[in-house]
């Protein structure tokens, strides 16, 4: 069931109240002052309430109601409101004149010379086909908010994944880097031991080999504690990366559902 605002003149109420109970014989509910004011009501609260709260807003455009300030007034809000695909607005030419010019981007029922029943019913198709449109679309809309959230997660896993594999290789360096520091003590104490026996005869070529194999174990220990070092950068670098890549899809992939859906807004 949806809720249908009625505006119209004063002067046209007798064919708004048939109309109304048209509406409800085929399942909506009329919101026109005919159904909402009471002895007591403020006026113009009612009547704006019950034009946000509509699904849809039929304009009974005759004569009188061109002439009516309230109508047209009601006509702009509601063109402001539907502006989002939220609101279905029908015009009913009901007399002998012509829609608008700022209700001529609509398609108009000619409601002229024909029972208001009969035109009642013939609205109630429509709103009834832009109902069911709607709720597909907005089933569309939670699948793409689902969607969004799954890319969201994926990224998360994925910076955690690769974060937790970086980690295992920073800390590889830094065993490595940590044996090859011990091992260059380690060399480094027995070739001073070696050197420091009384009966050791120094020999220039074994202290210079064992002078660049200290060399190397430094350079070697220096070299996996600076790539230590750049694997933890490069695990900030690529789980930024991932992520922007994850929203960058992710904002493409709802840019391009939201614009399907406004197409298929009638």
């Amino acid at each position: 069931m949806a809720k249908v605002f009625i505006s119209y003149s004063n002067r046209n109420r007798e064919y708004a109240d048939e109309f109304a109970q048209g509406l409800i014989e085929y399942g909506h509910q009329p919101l026109y002052d005919g159904t909402l004011l009471s002895p007591g009501a403020e006026l113009y609260k009612v009547l704006d309430q019950a034009l946000d709260e509509a699904d849809a807003v039929v304009f009974l455009v005759s004569r009188e109601s061109l002439e009516s300030a309230w109508v047209l007034a009601e006509i702009g809000r509601a063109k402001a409101l539907a502006s989002g695909g939220g609101k279905m607005l029908l015009p009913v030419i009901i007399d002998d004149v012509h829609a608008p010019e700022i209700l001529r981007q609509w398609l108009v029922v000619m409601g002229r010379g024909r029972p208001a029943k009969e035109v009642a019913a013939e609205i109630a198709t429509s709103i009834s086909n832009f109902e069911i449109k709607r709720r597909h679309q907005e089933i569309r809309l939670r699948e793409v908010e689902h969607d969004l959230s799954r890319f969201v997660d994926e990224a998360i896993e994925a910076q955690k994944t690769e974060r937790a594999n970086n980690k295992r290789a920073a800390y590889a360096c830094y065993v490595g880097g940590a044996a090859a520091l011990l091992l260059g003590l380690g060399l480094t104490y027995q070739a001073t031991r070696h050197a420091m026996d009384k009966d050791t005869v120094l020999d220039a070529t074994r202290m210079i080999a064992a002078g660049v194999a200290n060399f190397v174990a430094i350079g070697f220990l220096g070299a996996l504690a600076k790539y230590g070092y750049t694997t933890r950068k490069v695990v900030h670098e690529r789980s930024s990366k991932i992520i922007r890549s994850h929203s960058r899809h992710s904002l493409r992939s709802v840019l391009s559902q939201s614009i399907r859906i406004a197409a298929n807004t009638g």
